[in-house]
Formats: C-alpha cells, sequence, structure tokens
C-alpha cells in the first residue's frame, strides 16, 4: 500500500512509553529553518538535536540516524562521545555537504509535513524515535516535560526546550453555508472559518495542499453537463464513448493553512444541482472522490493505462485511497470516510464499467466501517463492501444476481445482502452499481463470529480448487472420501454429513440448479469452515451473473453415476445423491422450493419491483455506458427473463422426474378395495380422481397413512391428480 500525506493536527502526543528509556534522544528537530539557525555558510538547513540525558558520557559512534524505518542505516554517526547532558545539532542538509564544516551533516532532510525520525545503536536496533506532524515556519518540534511532544515557538539548537515557549497546534474549523447533498436550484456556497486562516481547497477530486486554490471568493453551485472528464477516458478495449453530455456534480475539498501549516481537519463536501433531482435520482447514491491518476492515469486501476491492462492488477500494489461518502437524495449525506479502493472480479474486469471493492480506512490503518449500509441485516462493522456493476450479466438485464440474492434470503444459504445504488466518480455520474456485501473472511467473522484468521475458504476454479484462506487439505479430502467411497452406506454417509452442513448444501445447490446458472459449477463455487473441532464445511452463494438465461438447462443430467465423467464441481453432489435418504430430502426440498420461494408468481413479483428500481435510472446509465444496447433491449432482456420465471419450473419438474421418478406413490395397484397415496408430506395433500374422459369423480384430502376406500367405484381405469401445492402429478391406478 503506498503511503499519502495524513492531514491531521497534532496537538499533544504520547511518546507511547510511560518514561523515556533512552539515553540518547532526539530532542529537537525543525524541517522549515529560515532565519534561526546558520551554518558556516549562512544557509538555513534543516537540523535535528541529539541528547544525553544520563549523568555518565555515552559513546555513540557506529550509532545510526534515518528517516525510513525500512532503511535504518540511512546515515551512520562518525566518531562522537557525548557528555553527560550534552547537546549535539545535527545538520539534515541532504546530500548538500558542506566542505570544512564543524557540524555533523545527515544524508537525509527532514519532511516539513512530518515523519518519523529513527535513532538505532551498532546492531540497527532501534534506541529511539521521535514522530512528528507538520512544523510550522520557523518553529521547532520536539521533547517536553520529559516524555511529551509539542512545537515550540521559539527553538533553541544545542539547548533545553523552553516550555513557556511550547504551543498545541490550533484546530480551525471550516464552515460551510449548505451541507454536501442533493439540490434542485444553483446556490452560492459561503465557506468560513473561526480564525481567518489560508482557506485552500481543490475542485478536482485531489487533496488540497499549501499550494492548492486559494478562496478568495463564494463558490456558484450549479448544474452541469460535460463532454470531458474520465467519463471520456477509455477503461476498457469494448469501451464507448458517452452518448451524451455527462451530468456532473461539484466535489470539493476545503482546509485552512496556518504558517504553512495545515490547521483544520479537512471538509469534503458533494453538491449535485439538476431539476427534479430527487426523482431523477431516488436510489442512494455512492460518491468517490480521489486524485485522477490514481484510477485513470498511467498507474490508474480503472484504465488499460501503462502496462495495457492496468484494471487486471490486484493485492495492495493496485490499491488506491478515495473518500467516499454516501448520500439519500432526500435526507443528505448519510456518512463518509477515508477508503481504499480496487478493482474487484475476474472476467469482469474486462468490462467498462467495473466493480469496485471498498476497504474501510482510519488514520491510514485499515478499519470497519462501523455503520448499517444495509438495512435488512444487524451487522455494521463492515470491513469491506462492493460496488457491483451489473455489466457482467449475460443478457444485460442488469438485475440477475440482486434477484438471486433475493430469491434465496429465506432459505439456509449464506448471500450477499444488496442495495440497488448510484455511482459517482468526481462528480462525475458514473451509473447504476450495486452496494453489495464483500462474501470473504470478515463476512465469516461479522455473521459467525469465527476468527478470520483460522478458516479454510475454498474456491472451485476452472474445475480445480484454490485456497482463498488457509489450505485446500480438508475439503479436497473430503471429495476424495466420497470418490472412493460408497455413500449409499450409512457408515460413509454419515461421515460426509459429520462434515457439512446438510440444510445448507441442498439448498445452496438446488438455488445453483434451479436458476441454471451457466457459469457453475466449474467456477463460482466457494466452501468455507473454521479450524475449530466438529466445524461443518458450508456453501457460500454468489455471482449468478449466468442464471435466468436458459431456462431448459439441465443441470442435473451432469450427474453421471455410472462414469467419472461427472463435473469437479458437481462431484460431492451426485456421488451424495447414490445414498437413498439423501436423494427424497434433496428431492423433497427441490419440489418445496418450486412451490414457494421460486414458484412463477414470486419471481415475477421481484422481477416486477426491480424494473421499478431501475426505470428512472436506467436510460442515462444506458446513455453512459451503452450497456444495455437501449433502453427497448433492457426491455427485452427482462421479458426473456419473465419467460424463463414462466417455463423453469415445468422444465425442472421434467428434470426431477427423469432423475427421481414421479414423487407420489400409490399402492397397491391395481386394487378393488383400498387404495394408499403417499405424496412424501405427513399433512394432508388434496387428490382428485378422474376417468379417462377427464370427468371428476372424487375429490378429497388424502394423507399417507389413511387409505381410499374404493368399495363404491366401478372397475376401470382412474387418474390419480395429486396437488402438491401449486404442482400436480398424476398416475394411472386400476380398480379392480
Amino acid at each position: 500500500m503506498r503511503k499519502f500525506k495524513t492531514y491531521l493536527i497534532l496537538l499533544v502526543a504520547s511518546l507511547g512509553v510511560a518514561e523515556i528509556q533512552a539515553q540518547v534522544v532526539i530532542s529537537e528537530l525543525m524541517p522549515a529553518n529560515s532565519v534561526l539557525f546558520n551554518d558556516e555558510l549562512g544557509d538555513t538547513p534543516d537540523w535535528l538535536e541529539l541528547h544525553n540525558t544520563a549523568n555518565e558520557e555515552i559513546d555513540i559512534y557506529g550509532w545510526y540516524l534515518s528517516d525510513n524505518e525500512d532503511d535504518l542505516s540511512k546515515w551512520q554517526i562518525p566518531s562522537l562521545t557525548l557528555q553527560p547532558n550534552e547537546y549535539v545539532i545535527v545538520i539534515c542538509n541532504g546530500d548538500d555537504f558542506l566542505e570544512n564544516t564543524s557540524f555533523l551533516q545527515a544524508s537525509f532532510k527532514l519532511a516539513k509535513s512530518g515523519e518519523e525520525i529513527f535513532l538505532s545503536n551498532q546492531n540497527l536496533e532501534v534506541s529511539f524515535s521521535l514522530k512528528y506532524e507538520c512544523v510550522p515556519q520557523n518553529r521547532s518540534f520536539g521533547l517536553v516535560a520529559g516524555n511529551l511532544t509539542s512545537h515550540f515557538y521559539v527553538p533553541s539548537p544545542g539547548g533545553e526546550n523552553i516550555f513557556s515557549t511550547s504551543f498545541d497546534q490550533v484546530n480551525n474549523t471550516v464552515q460551510l453555508s449548505h451541507p454536501a447533498g442533493f439540490y434542485e436550484n444553483e446556490f452560492i456556497l459561503e465557506v468560513s472559518d473561526d480564525l481567518s486562516h489560508e482557506l485552500r481547497f481543490t475542485n478536482d477530486g485531489s487533496y488540497p495542499e499549501e499550494e492548492s486554490h486559494l478562496l478568495a471568493e463564494n463558490i456558484h453551485i450549479q448544474s452541469q453537463f460535460v463532454n470531458e472528464g474520465i467519463s471520456y477516458i477509455p477503461s476498457a478495449e469494448d469501451w464507448v464513448e458517452p452518448k451524451q453530455d455527462v451530468f456532473k456534480g461539484d466535489n470539493l475539498k476545503f482546509i485552512t493553512y496556518d504558517n504553512g501549516c495545515p490547521s483544520s481537519p479537512m471538509v469534503h463536501a458533494d453538491y449535485f444541482v439538476r431539476d427534479d433531482i430527487s426523482e431523477v435520482y431516488p436510489l442512494p447514491v455512492y460518491s468517490l472522490t480521489f486524485e485522477e491518476d490514481e484510477l485513470f492515469g498511467d498507474d490508474g486501476i480503472l484504465v488499460p493505462g501503462r502496462t495495457g491492462l492496468n484494471y487486471l492488477g490486484d493485492g495492495e500494489a493496485w490499491e488506491r485511497r478515495a473518500h467516499l461518502q454516501l448520500f439519500n437524495p432526500l435526507k443528505g449525506r448519510l456518512f463518509e470516510s477515508e477508503v481504499d479502493v480496487r478493482v474487484r472480479g475476474r472476467g469482469s474486469r474486462n468490462n467498462s464499467q467495473k466493480s469496485l471493492k471498498i476497504y474501510g480506512r482510519a488514520e491510514g490503518e485499515k478499519a470497519s466501517f462501523d455503520y448499517p449500509f444495509f438495512s435488512d441485516r444487524e451487522v455494521s462493522d463492515y470491513r469491506r463492501i462492493v460496488l457491483r456493476s451489473g455489466h457482467s450479466d449475460f443478457t444485460k438485464a442488469m438485475i440477475k444476481d440482486v434477484l438471486s440474492a433475493e430469491l434465496v434470503e429465506k432459505l439456509d444459504v449464506d448471500f450477499m445482502e444488496s442495495e440497488t445504488s448510484i455511482v459517482f466518480m468526481n462528480g462525475e455520474f458514473w451509473g447504476i452499481q450495486n452496494a453489495r456485501e464483500n462474501m470473504g473472511k470478515f463476512y465469516l467473522e461479522s455473521f459467525y463470529g469465527v476468527n478470520p484468521e483460522e478458516i479454510d475458504l475454498v474456491k472451485v476454479e476452472d474445475n480445480g480448487l484454490v485456497a482463498l484462506e488457509g489450505t485446500t487439505s480438508s475439503f479436497s479430502e473430503l471429495i476424495v472420501f466420497s470418490e472412493d467411497n460408497d455413500l449409499a452406506e450409512e457408515a460413509n454417509y454419515e461421515h460426509i454429513t459429520n462434515r457439512i452442513e446438510i440444510t445448507n448444501f441442498i439448498d445452496y445447490h438446488i438455488a445453483e440448479l434451479f436458476f441454471a446458472n451457466w457459469d457453475w459449477p466449474q467456477n463460482n463455487q466457494k466452501v468455507w469452515k473454521s479450524h475449530e473441532p466438529n466445524s461443518k464445511f458450508r456453501w457460500l452463494f454468489y455471482d449468478c451473473d449466468g442464471c435466468f438465461y436458459i431456462h431448459s438447462l439441465d443441470r442435473l443430467s451432469e450427474l453421471d453415476f455410472e462414469s467419472d465423467d461427472t463435473p469437479f464441481g458437481f462431484k460431492l453432489l451426485s456421488n451424495m445423491l447414490r445414498n437413498m435418504e439423501f436423494r427424497g430430502q434433496f428431492h423433497a426440498r427441490y419440489l418445496e422450493l418450486i412451490n414457494s420461494e421460486f414458484s412463477a408468481v414470486n419471481m415475477l413479483s421481484k422481477i416486477d419491483s426491480l424494473e421499478a428500481l431501475y426505470e428512472p435510472v436506467i436510460l442515462e446509465h444506458i446513455n453512459r455506458w451503452s450497456s444495455p444496447d437501449s433502453y427497448t433491449a433492457w426491455k427485452e432482456n427482462l421479458s426473456e427473463m419473465r419467460l424463463f420465471a414462466l417455463q423453469r419450473s415445468n422444465t425442472v419438474l421434467y428434470h426431477l422426474d427423469k432423475l427421481f421418478g414421479n414423487p407420489v406413490l400409490i399402492y397397491p395397484n391395481p386394487s378393488n378395495k383400498l387404495l394408499y397415496i403417499d405424496a412424501g408430506r405427513e399433512e394432508a395433500v388434496l387428490v382428485r380422481i378422474m376417468d379417462t374422459r377427464g370427468v371428476l369423480i372424487r375429490e378429497t384430502m388424502v394423507t399417507s397413512e389413511v387409505p381410499l376406500n374404493l368399495e363404491q367405484m366401478d372397475p376401470g381405469i382412474y387418474v390419480i391428480v395429486v396437488n402438491l401445492g401449486n404442482l400436480m402429478f398424476s398416475k394411472k391406478f386400476i380398480k379392480e
């Protein structure tokens, strides 16, 4: 992770130890000297001061000073013996060495904005360090009252620091006349501060510094559409320029400076002005601001850039700093935070609009957000969230992955909660993306209370196993056992069920099968368990962009029980289905879900709701990205999904019947008196008896334990129709 300046104001900082244990300390330093201290040439270099606090002399020959913790040997101290309570000045003038000087000269300069200086012994063991933030011009920073640090109005090179001249940096405050947010009418933004310091600001996503724009007048905030900017920088090989000017807000950052140093916390404020803006943007809005080059320059993570494929880069080297603000267009800003950003996904990285993984950040370190992004969850300590693009949707309907998550909410399945949102990047409309939970080790920590460093998280990728956390060995052994042992035998089956959550296993596989996921099981399959004793594997449901596409897709036919041709990702399910107990449980649960959560009525209802959610923004999104191809194409894609919803249940029933047979048992058949009907349910089911002409002879409720009395029926051939919720199954029987 690259290091960035930290714009925080140091008040009074502890050194982190109750008493200074080192006898030689860095007692004072001055990184912005222009008048106070001169060398033999009359120049005013940076300097620091070493102080022997002991009552005896100390030889520090061969010790080191450095401004880099990773390179402690940056400058070695020549022959030097410090007398009791002696102070020695070290000039920090970098490579500009003086000839014939009496001063010690370090090979580095002091950063005015702040850093940490290290004093190490001959073994490169840190004896003392002094960390400082920005030091104002002609002021110094150092030790005061023994073990605390402070700034000094009057530096004292070569002598004791003067406590009466110490001061805390002033904490100024910037005030804005209008809160960040969404407005229908233009306005004048008035900016002020408590102490009339220099007000510096930026309006391009960058972080203001001493050289940034000096605010000289109020700012006119108005509606604007642009035909240049980051929206016009190609982000993929198939990138298409926006079809119309892109709506843009003002992304502003303010900070005050006093005597060359920041004197206030930075204030971030994004403003969006547009007629009827709450109707135009009725969804939550995520606004990201950042240094443009970080995401769109030669080393930018969202563009081909220097490598031609920058956006394929992964890991901390391809992580960038940004500021995140979350808005409700009616309620204003709900949340803001410094964040780190990476591109997320595999093949989806090649799309023009990319999915982003957002990391919480606090004072330069990774941290939890501590905000309830998803109202249906009790969790609020998210370490990461995802802004997921819908462009990976195979048919460009945009909603498939979100729909699948909504359909499995009531199942024993771990899924990513979502909230359809709008994203702005440096103020420019970036389109619809779904805020999602990130399904990784911290997700499991939040929901299951497991140690995120003590888990196995395994992914099936290209029909092989990849360890995302821990190892693949435990899961691999499970697959091998199922291959080498007949799971029809109870002991072998029990060995497996003691190691997997069986209801989760069933619900997960039924969902993937019913949704006809084209890109599964060879990919997009994750399993996990903790290292705790008796922990069982659970399957994680995610990435259904290839779902709801081919209503006739029959993945059950790939479960080849007579050969080794079953795809790797199906091996465990295939072997489990050799066990009759599991077959019955799996079959019954599948029929139950077809009749409830996966019913055509429920699917159509959710498609309608998502369509209404996207409708106000989809045309602007299409004009921005040319994906989907057009508004008409998007509507047609949704129509195809509705057709899938109407056709899928009957298709799946046919697939199930091929594999499992009719779930209704009728016996004895033929019969002359009593007929038992077993529908695999404990509760009563509706039964209709019809003759061969389709005429209803009898209708009644039946349980598997109580037989039908056929004595009053004439001999002949009849059809039994059993209703299991919305599903109907029929069988012929003969009355003797």
